[in-house]
């Protein structure tokens, strides 16, 4: 049986298929290793042996991870580390930018806004989280992001709720 979701950010239906995070996080490196600016971009968490895969459309998963990328890059100091780690129910991006602020981890989600930090130089338009965690919803898939303790950000895109729920991957 195909699953099709609508894509509400986008303009076409996507076929659902089973997806290996490893494989995927290795292929967002790549796409972005060219465009880091400067930033180490690696991939940890290859060596798990508890990673999963998921069901998502290809497509999703990988504008959603563009949109973390993305941030992480423009957020982070020049010569700083970008880090793609592979959980075993998602992927997660670690940066060593000024983070956000906590009582906006949840406002940048919102379409159109941007956080104190986003205000003060970086261009954009706060469309990418809010696309991101859109694009998450229909293979129920958590976006979230919070600062680190010293500085930067922990972007993750979790399938964990999709493995309670038990989501249909057939």
């Amino acid at each position: 049986m195909n699953c099709w979701f609508w894509s509400r950010a986008g303009e076409v239906d996507v076929p659902g298929e089973i997806l290996d995070l490893k494989e995927i996080a290795r292929e967002a490196q790549g796409r972005w290793e060219k465009a880091s600016g400067g930033r180490d971009l690696r991939v940890r968490g290859l060596e798990r042996g508890d990673v999963d895969t998921v069901f998502c459309a290809r497509a999703d998963l990988d504008r959603i991870l563009d949109a973390l990328i993305e941030n992480a890059i423009n957020y982070s100091p020049e010569g700083s580390s970008v880090q793609i780690e592979v959980l075993p129910s998602g992927i997660r991006i670690i940066d060593e930018g000024a983070g956000v602020e906590p009582d906006e981890e949840e406002l940048v989600f919102e379409r159109f806004a941007r956080g104190r930090t986003g205000r003060q130089g970086v261009g954009g338009t706060g469309l990418g989280l809010a696309i991101a965690r859109e694009l998450a919803g229909p293979w129920k898939a958590d976006v979230t992001i919070e600062s680190r303790e010293r500085n930067g950000t922990k972007a993750t895109v979790d399938f964990s709720r999709a493995r309670r729920d038990g989501a249909d991957r057939d």
